[in-house]
């Protein structure tokens, strides 16, 4: 079962989080679990949100009808909600807790594909479930990274913990914790007391465990296990042997390699088309890919595509032009 601590574990003094060990013993054999066309949607999220970002309500953009991956809302609502929650907590946190030595490949995750994705699903099932994110003072629920929460807020404190799957039973089963605190906090005469009894009630809930929907998956995501004394994470990088360090070390020159290579391909491709007059404000290199995407900010239009096409015959690497569906590729001459 989750609590607070899933997202940011509460800190007791002298304790930290281990990540890492929670990485290995949760995260990945939770990703590794789901099937494999989740995986596969994962992928397919990765390629359809190459540089794009959250919008100022902190909601993730849907592709334009005009868009290549326009299909991606649909594959997200046709996914059924069992699974889609709890890919929306694996995913997000086989990403979020990624170690040094990690071993397995996540598409996407440093452009963010994890969060993304989780994103994502948190919409899809909000609009199954009919619970939108609420701002507003009282007894509330709310989805976040596949799970439904039972929160409470006032003029004084805020406080919330998971209880279930976002799925149809745990809706129930969260409307039902929902009536019983809501039913206790108006037993009280003022808003001391009312801020008094959610938090035993909140509190309770994650002490005894009770709170979590039985049987279901969130059992899993339990890491109050890793909140560790301090000096035992740091002994735990001098436990590591050889081939593990060489392991990390080799990885992380990799990971550097790659971000050098993509940053001198970014600049070549950029100060070429400036040094030629050209304005690179509507240009954009996905390292990812090695790709540069012309039209990635604003739509070309076909005036646009056509004389950009002209320039580009000389242009010494991989590109795209956003609505053109032809393209030259540079390393297939």
């Amino acid at each position: 079962m989750k609590t607070a601590a899933t997202t940011e574990p509460t800190k007791r003094r002298g304790s930290t989080f281990d990540y890492r060990r929670a990485w290995h013993e949760v995260a990945k054999p939770a990703y590794e679990s789901l099937p494999a066309n989740l995986r596969d949607l994962l992928d397919y999220t990765a390629k359809a949100t190459a540089g794009v970002h959250q919008s100022a309500d902190l909601s993730m953009p849907w592709p334009d009808m005009d868009s290549e991956y326009r299909d991606l809302r649909e594959r997200f609502d046709k996914t059924p909600a069992e699974w889609l929650s709890q890919a929306a907590a694996a995913i997000y946190f086989v990403g979020h807790w990624y170690p040094a030595d990690g071993d397995i490949a996540i598409p996407g995750r440093q452009a963010g594909a994890h969060w993304k994705f989780s994103h994502y699903a948190d919409q899809s099932l909000r609009a199954r479930l009919g619970i939108a994110t609420n701002d507003g003072f009282g007894v509330s629920l709310q989805i976040i990274e596949g799970s439904i929460r039972i929160c409470y807020s006032s003029r004084e404190m805020w406080t919330w913990h998971e209880v279930s799957p976002a799925t149809e039973g745990g809706k129930t089963h969260a409307l039902n914790l929902a009536s019983e605190l809501r039913g206790r906090t108006l037993l009280s005469k003022t808003s001391q007391e009312r801020d008094h009894v959610a938090w035993i009630f909140m509190e309770a809930l994650k002490d005894d465990r009770s709170g979590w929907l039985p049987g279901t998956w969130g059992a899993r995501f339990d890491i109050s296990a890793y909140m560790v004394d301090e000096s035992e994470i740091v002994s735990i990088g001098a436990r590591l042997d050889a081939p593990e360090l060489s392991t990390i070390r080799a990885r992380i020159i990799k990971h550097a390699d790659g971000k050098i290579a993509a940053l001198i391909a970014e600049r070549g491709g950029k100060l070429w088309l400036v040094d030629r007059g050209f304005n690179v404000d509507n240009v954009i290199y996905y390292g990812h890919t090695g790709r540069f995407c012309f039209g990635w900010r604003d739509p070309l239009t076909d005036d646009a595509i056509s004389r950009w096409l002209d320039v580009l015959a000389e242009f010494p690497y991989a590109y795209d032009l956003k609505g053109y569906e032809a393209y030259r590729d540079w390393r297939k001459f």
